[in-house]
């Protein structure tokens, strides 16, 4: 079997796979966005330590 000139590959490349592969698909890290369990994550630990100003003297 002759080989082959160089012309276009035999199958076409699929595109979206060759798409996927440049860097806009690269894994991002990406700050969480839920505001409200954040404020209640921090009213719950407000709400469980006293204020400074109100702690007895030893």
């Amino acid at each position: 079997m002759n080989k082959r000139a160089s012309g276009p590959p035999r199958r076409p490349r699929n595109p979206v796979a060759k798409a996927v592969r440049t860097p806009a698909f690269k894994q991002r890290v990406v700050p969480d966005k839920r505001w409200k369990t954040k404020l209640e994550d921090v009213e719950k630990t407000a709400r469980e330590t006293p204020p400074e100003d109100e702690k007895p003297e030893v």
